[in-house]
C-alpha cells in the first residue's frame, strides 16, 4: 500500500465521524428531536430572551432576599438529584433566612414511596423553619421538575386531607410536567411510576379530582417547545395555563427545560414577591391549544409513537451516512487492491503480497 493510499484511509474513520456529528447538529436544529411544536400568537405569549433572563438572574442573586415562604425542590424521574439539588443552589442564591430542601426519587419504585420521600422532605423542611405563629400547618411552595410536579400535588392532596397536616402547599412551580400523562409514558413498561404517568391514569384522575373540588394549590406550570418526552400538550393541569417558551437551538426540549433561565428567573421572581418575568398566557386550556390560539403547520410532525419519529429520523440519517462511508471506503479499498496487483505483477507475482 502506497503511503498515499495510507492516508486516505486513515482519513475514512475521522470524516465519517464527522458527517455523522454534522448530521446529528443538523437534525437538532431542524427539529429532529423538536417533536410537535405548539405555536402560540406572538401576542399571546412574548418570553424574554435567554440572554435578559440571566441578567435578571445575575441581578437577583447581587441582591438576595427573604422568600414569602420555605420551599421544596423535587426532582424527576431518573433523575439522581443533579436537577433539583441545582435548582435548590440557585434558590438559595437569590434568598436570605429562608429554608430550601431538595429531594430526588430514583429509589423510589411506585408513586407512594415517592410520596414517603416527598413527606420526610417536608418535615426536613418544618425542622428548619420558624414555627408558624398560630401553631399550625408550614406554608410552602414547591418546584417540581417533571415527574416532581405530580408529586407535589400528591403531597398536597395528601397533606390536605391529613388530620394533623405538617405543611400547606400554597403554589407548585411546575417544570415540564405531565399534568395530562407523557407522551413516552404510553410505551411498554413494568415501571409503576411511569404507568401512572399514562393519560388518564387513576393517579392522575385522582389528583385532577382534586382541582376539580378547589382543593388543590395555586399551580403555576411552565414548558418549553420541542417537548417529545411529555409533549407541551400534557405539562398545563386540567383547565389550567401553562407558561411556555421556545426552545433555544442544540437543545432538548424536555431535558434541559430546568434549567432554562427564562423560567427559573420567572419562578425565582414570584418566590421573592416580585413581579413574574414572563406574562400571564390568557387563555385557559382545557384541551390543547385551546380556541383562538393560532397553531400554524407545526415544524415537525409527529408520525410515530411518543415522539420516537424523531428518533427514527436520525438514525435514517445517520444510517445512509454510514452505507455512503462504507461505499467510500469499497471503492478506495477496490483501487488499492487494483493497485497492489497491477505492482504485483512486475514483481513476478500475481497478488503482490
Amino acid at each position: 500500500m502506497s503511503r498515499g493510499a495510507r492516508r486516505r484511509a486513515a482519513r475514512l474513520p475521522a470524516a465519517g465521524l464527522a458527517a455523522m456529528l454534522s448530521g446529528l447538529a443538523a437534525g437538532l436544529t431542524a427539529g429532529g428531536c423538536q417533536g410537535r411544536t405548539m405555536h402560540i400568537d406572538a401576542a399571546d405569549h412574548e418570553p424574554p430572551s435567554p440572554a435578559a433572563a440571566a441578567d435578571d438572574l445575575a441581578r437577583m442573586q447581587r441582591d438576595p432576599r427573604p422568600l414569602l415562604r420555605p420551599v421544596l425542590v423535587f426532582s424527576g424521574w431518573g433523575d439522581p438529584g443533579v436537577v433539583s439539588l441545582r435548582t435548590a443552589s440557585r434558590v438559595r442564591t437569590v434568598s436570605i433566612d429562608t429554608p430550601v430542601e431538595a429531594r430526588q426519587f430514583l429509589t423510589a419504585w411506585t408513586m407512594e414511596d415517592c410520596l414517603v420521600a416527598a413527606r420526610a422532605a417536608a418535615e426536613d423542611l418544618v425542622a428548619a423553619a420558624d414555627p408558624p405563629a398560630a401553631g399550625g400547618p408550614l406554608e410552602i411552595d414547591i418546584i417540581g421538575k417533571s415527574m416532581g410536579g405530580l408529586i407535589a400535588r400528591e403531597l398536597a392532596r395528601e397533606q390536605a386531607a391529613a388530620e394533623r397536616p405538617i405543611v400547606r402547599v400554597v403554589r407548585i412551580f411546575s417544570i415540564a410536567s405531565p399534568h395530562r400523562g407523557a407522551r413516552m409514558a404510553t410505551l411498554p413498561t413494568v415501571d409503576p411510576k411511569v404507568l401512572d404517568m399514562r393519560p388518564g391514569s387513576d393517579f392522575l384522575q385522582r389528583l385532577d379530582a382534586e382541582i376539580a373540588a378547589g382543593r388543590a394549590p395555586e399551580i403555576i406550570a411552565y414548558t418549553r417547545t420541542g417537548d417529545w418526552m411529555v409533549g407541551e400538550e400534557n405539562t398545563a393541569p386540567a383547565g389550567g395555563r401553562v407558561r411556555v417558551v421556545p426552545r433555544p437551538p442544540l437543545e432538548f426540549g424536555h431535558l434541559q427545560a430546568g434549567g432554562d433561565p427564562r423560567i427559573l428567573a420567572d419562578i425565582l421572581r414570584r418566590l421573592r414577591g416580585e413581579p413574574p418575568l414572563l406574562p400571564e398566557p390568557r387563555l385557559p386550556r382545557p384541551g390543547w391549544p385551546g380556541p383562538g390560539v393560532a397553531r400554524p403547520a407545526a415544524q415537525d410532525s409527529f408520525d410515530g409513537v411518543a415522539g420516537f419519529g424523531c428518533i427514527r429520523r436520525i438514525v435514517s440519517s445517520c444510517r445512509r451516512i454510514i452505507m455512503r462511508i462504507c461505499r467510500s471506503c469499497a471503492s478506495e479499498t477496490g483501487e488499492l487492491r487494483k493497485s497492489t496487483v497491477i505492482a504485483g505483477s512486475h514483481c513476478g507475482s500475481p497478488t503482490g503480497w
